[in-house]
């Protein structure tokens, strides 16, 4: 009995050194780094993209105006109980903001490029747009005209 438990302590042992071993050999012997994606400082020079939501409800956009950065990406989320069809202000064409017609929303190769989501969100979904553009860029929902909000992107 007394033989048995100093052969489990003996396998413990070598089980534990060994992967001490392993660990300092693999590292060689420093800690391990972040991975360049938790890496979060971006490198100089570079713009950071930063992201806001606006929310729909049944009484409209929340917020009614935002300030973002040209290239930041604005997050629009149906928490109505209706769709949301986020445009352009320009109702019914949408066509003020560059590269934005409701004529091309049969385009795939335009959709990420116009201001218009080309489409009914349903409830609990999102719609993402990335504002490229500077300017004061109103917009409405097209299934509900009178619901609007503003995007001022500097």
């Amino acid at each position: 009995m007394k033989t048995s438990y100093i052969l489990i302590g003996i396998v413990i042992a070598v089980v534990v050194i060994g992967g001490v071993l392993m660990f300092q050999s693999n590292n060689n012997g420093q800690m391990p780094s972040l991975s360049e994606e938790e890496n979060m400082t971006p490198p100089l020079g570079e713009q950071v993209q930063s992201s806001s939501v606006v929310t729909y409800t049944d009484s409209g956009y929340s917020p009614k105006e935002l300030t973002v950065k040209k290239g930041d990406i604005v997050t629009f989320t149906n928490m109505s109980s209706m769709p949301m069809w986020t445009a352009f202000a320009m109702h019914p064409t949408h066509t003020v903001y560059p590269g934005t017609d409701i004529k091309n929303c049969e385009n795939p190769g335009m959709m990420d490029m116009m201001f218009d989501s080309c489409a009914q969100i349903p409830t609990g979904q999102i719609w993402k747009f990335q504002f490229n553009e500077t300017g004061e860029w109103g917009y409405h929902n097209h299934m509900q005209a009178s619901h609007w909000g503003k995007v001022i992107v500097q």
